[in-house]
């Protein structure tokens, strides 16, 4: 009966078990508990241990989990709090490292396993989920000329563009157990800042390196970096950067890390470079442009470029769209052609290919290259609603016409452009009485008798069309509407055609049909 009894019993939660479930193809066990966490198992210890009937035995005694020389079976891997309630059920994604968790605080949260972290968690509620990230996943870098610096695995490294050359310049100081969150390359001194944010800010720090010349991506050793304690430090000289403390005042350093310049600025909450000695700081509703040196600024708010010495500025109406959709995200460092070059999330540089058709189409658009536009309309494969919406949204209806294939696309993109010609045909096409209503009032507002009367005749607006016969001086078709309202007997209409051709002798026969005596008629 040995077969019956645990080879192991994991200890650790300090409320009831809810659900315990192993992984796919992995030693890992997930559990989940009132006691509002996840616990992720590695059992790998549990696999290599043979068994034998006396450790079995000893189990059963009360040995549980260790054995007779100390060796643990299962050790907690990760502990994920971030559910109020008691959860209920955990469990792995069948092929990615995911966990995904339910609770009594009514909320799924999904977990992604990474090294030694777990960063995901999504929130549900009426309308549907919010996905969240509790680390920033962007990777910290710089681009200078036909390089990328950006950090991974403790080492700066350099990418060459053009050539993909990709090697370590050189390792970094340990001691840091956060991540790099930011950096400010200097070229001048071939000198880095890189920061680490901290969840309590107070232990954010940033280290200055300067990388050394002969650098092997053999043998990148440390250099001796200065650290101190700051939110962000960026360059705004070639001798001087900008230090933003936990104080929110910022400090102007110089190459040793010495403190030459202190500045108060209440509200800060994050520093850029604006340009040689100027910083950009960014408050929760503003931007101030701020001048280093003779400590001057200018605060503006909402969308703001900036334009050659920041004397001058407009404000920015940017435009989007897709060019291209991913499975995974991307962090963009530099586009060039029809080349995209980026890091994924695991610090890995890549290059994608787009298709820049779409965004070339819209700048030329934009700034109003006509005879681009009209080649590019004539010879490239732009299709689909997406570019139409825009160009409808952007006032340009009569050059959305050329990507519609879609009639009643067409028939309302022509009556907004004012193209009768077009909105006739799909008028025709669609053979719909409301797009007849409509086009014939476009029409009439044009001038265009003709495609009024066809309208008219379509919808057989039978008043209207005798109207625009009077209108237009032909008595000729107002003497056959006259004819077609006595076969329809509508004696009402009949009469009005008499009365617009002034035949009273036809009046006074369509009175006495009526019933009319002759003294009435003299009368009315």
């Amino acid at each position: 009966f040995s077969r019956f009894f645990p080879g192991s019993v994991l200890t650790g939660h300090n409320h009831y078990v809810m659900c315990a479930q192993f992984h796919p193809s992995e030693d890992l066990v997930v559990s989940a508990s009132l006691d509002q966490t996840v616990r992720v198992w590695d059992i790998s210890g549990l696999r290599k241990k043979n068994l034998s009937p006396g450790a079995v035995e000893s189990d059963v005694r009360g040995i549980t989990g260790v054995d007779l020389f100390g060796t643990t079976d299962a050790v907690v891997k990760h502990v994920l709090e971030g559910h109020d309630r008691g959860v209920n059920w955990a469990a792995f994604h069948p092929s990615m490292p995911l966990i995904v968790s339910g609770a009594d605080d009514r909320q799924v949260k999904i977990w992604r396993m990474n090294g030694e972290k777990c960063n995901l968690f999504a929130a549900g509620h009426d309308g549907g989920m919010l996905v969240f990230k509790l680390e920033r996943e962007r990777p910290a870098h710089a681009v200078h000329g036909n390089f990328l610096f950006y950090v991974k695995d403790r080492f700066l490294r350099q990418l060459d563009f053009s050539s993909s050359k990709d090697v370590a310049v050189m390792q970094l100081r340990s001691g840091s157990k956060f991540p790099v969150f930011n950096m400010s390359y200097n070229p001048a001194e071939n000198s880095v800042l890189l920061c680490t944010r901290a969840s309590n800010l107070e232990n954010s720090t940033y280290d200055l390196y300067t990388i050394p010349k002969d650098a092997d991506s053999q043998n990148p050793d440390a250099p001796e970096g200065k650290r101190s304690s700051g939110l962000t430090a960026v360059w705004v000289a070639r001798n001087r950067f900008a230090v933003l403390d936990r104080m929110h005042s910022i400090l102007i350093k110089n190459l040793k890390n010495e403190i030459t310049k202190k500045v108060q600025v209440p509200n800060c909450e994050e520093i850029f470079y604006a340009g040689t000695g100027n910083l950009l700081l960014r408050d929760s509703d503003s931007v101030t442009l701020f001048d280093v040196q003779q400590k001057r600024d200018e605060i503006f708010s909402g969308k703001i470029i900036f334009l050659g010495n920041f004397g001058n500025f407009c404000e920015s109406h940017s435009d989007h769209g897709i060019i291209r959709t991913l499975d995974l995200p991307i962090y963009v460092t530099r586009v060039k052609g029809n080349n995209v070059y980026c890091l994924d999330r695991e610090c890995r540089p890549r290059v994608l290919t787009i298709d820049p058709t779409e965004f070339r189409f819209k700048l030329a658009l934009i700034n109003r290259k006509y005879d681009e536009v009209l080649h590019m309309v004539r010879n490239a494969k732009l299709v689909g609603q997406s570019i139409i919406a825009y160009l409808q949204k952007k006032g340009y209806p009569e050059v959305a016409l050329h990507f519609v294939k879609d009639e009643k696309t067409r028939f309302g993109l022509a009556l907004e452009c004012g193209n009768i010609e077009i909105a006739l045909e799909a008028a025709k096409a669609l053979d719909d009485k409301g797009c007849w209503q409509k086009l014939g009032a476009a029409a009439l507002l044009q001038g265009n008798p003709q495609v009024v009367e066809m309208c008219y005749q379509r919808t057989k607006s039978f008043e209207r069309l005798a109207f625009l016969y009077l209108l237009t001086g032909n008595l000729e078709k107002l003497r056959k509407m006259m004819k077609i309202a006595e076969i329809r007997k509508d004696m009402s209409g009949h009469y009005q055609n008499a009365l617009y051709l002034g035949d009273v002798a036809e009046r006074v026969r369509i009175l006495r049909n009526c019933g009319q005596s002759e003294s009435g008629i003299w009368e009315f």
